[in-house]
């Protein structure tokens, strides 16, 4: 017996079974995949709101003067925060880390808005 038929003979069992487990486990996948989206689509629905009372709050002029380096700072700010609240097992006394989650999201759908040119009084070329 060659070499290579030794190896099939002997591994091919092991393949298939590992075919099956694969198969089970691209279910367990799927599954999973499909909670964690709706999961994920629920908690990206609360933040329209978020959004909205900020521009109430704020308007778009404060991103607008500085684009995309005043959005980059905004983010570091609050990643750093994240970071000693988580890191440092702090109690946060004014924002909740879930709203400082959302502020990140936040500033990441604002620098899409600004790529894509939506975002009022930013050029693409900042």
């Amino acid at each position: 017996m060659k070499k290579f038929e030794y190896y099939i003979s002997v591994h091919k069992p092991h393949a298939e079974a590992h075919v099956e487990l694969g198969e089970q486990a691209k279910k367990v996948r799927d599954a999973t995949a499909e909670e964690l989206t709706s999961e994920l689509i629920g908690l990206l629905l609360e933040y329209p709101r978020v959004f909205y009372s900020k521009q109430v709050d704020y308007g778009p002029e404060n991103i607008s003067k500085f684009g995309e380096l005043g959005v980059v700072v905004r983010m570091y700010d609050k990643v750093q925060r994240l970071a000693n609240l988580i890191f440092k097992s702090r109690e946060p006394s004014n924002e909740s880390i879930d709203d400082t989650l959302f502020d990140i999201i936040g500033y990441a759908a604002i620098m899409l808005l600004i790529r894509r040119g939506s975002w009022p009084g930013v050029t693409n070329d900042q």
